[in-house]
């Protein structure tokens, strides 16, 4: 890695030393695995781009509606497409293309939640012990963009954080939110004035397509 740490402590035994350094440093260390990863792939002796495509999401979010008064438990259902680069034995970076979730709720009409096309979608994916790929903490960032029919197109500025342990690839597991409540606003309100959505909690199931 071009910082020597990132490599030593992610690649270490103790789980809660790699949770507290993604908590910490996450945004750093993201920048620094995909700075490697650029370098990495003009080896050809190393691993290949790893592709990801059309993963089945099933997302379990509650949002609270302020101007109704009311949270709605939903459930969103769609696919996602990601790519992962690096060397298969090393701490890994993610970045995600696409994801697109539906849903219908009756007091909102329907709702579709795609990645903010003026963001980056990344991630990271440690492993848990040396000299094996797997099983490894999968963490990623989005920002989303939730089209509500009866509400309106809203954003935040605040990327919402997914973790699980993943024991394959592609990944069968459950994502859990670590960083609720997550305020969403009008897509014109510029100044994120007032939410209109509060995402409170979720976790989504991934599995294989």
């Amino acid at each position: 890695m071009p910082n020597v740490k990132w490599e030593l402590r992610a690649t270490s035994d103790s789980l809660s030393e790699i949770q507290k350094l993604l908590d910490d440093q996450h945004g750093e260390y993201v920048k620094q695995l995909h700075d490697q990863a650029d370098v990495d792939w003009k080896d050809p002796s190393l691993s290949k781009r790893l592709a990801c495509k059309g993963n089945q999401h099933t997302c379990k979010p509650t949002i609270n509606v302020p101007a109704l008064n009311k949270s709605y438990e939903l459930t969103l259902t769609g696919t996602g497409d990601s790519e992962i680069v690096g060397h298969h034995l090393g701490p890994r970076a993610l970045s995600w293309n696409e994801t697109e979730l539906k849903g219908h709720e009756p007091d909102l009409g329907d709702i579709t939640v795609t990645l903010l096309a003026s963001e980056t979608h990344a991630g990271t994916l440690v492993p848990l012990q040396r000299n094996k790929s797997l099983p490894a903490i999968n963490r990623n960032t989005y920002f989303f963009v939730i089209d509500i029919e009866k509400v309106g197109k809203l954003v935040s500025g605040t990327p919402a954080i997914v973790e699980s342990i993943i024991n394959e690839i592609p990944p069968r597991s459950r994502y859990y939110f670590k960083n609720p409540p997550i305020n969403f606003y009008l897509e014109t309100d510029q100044q994120r004035s007032t939410p209109l959505a509060i995402l409170t909690s979720a976790y989504t199931d991934v599995e294989p397509k």
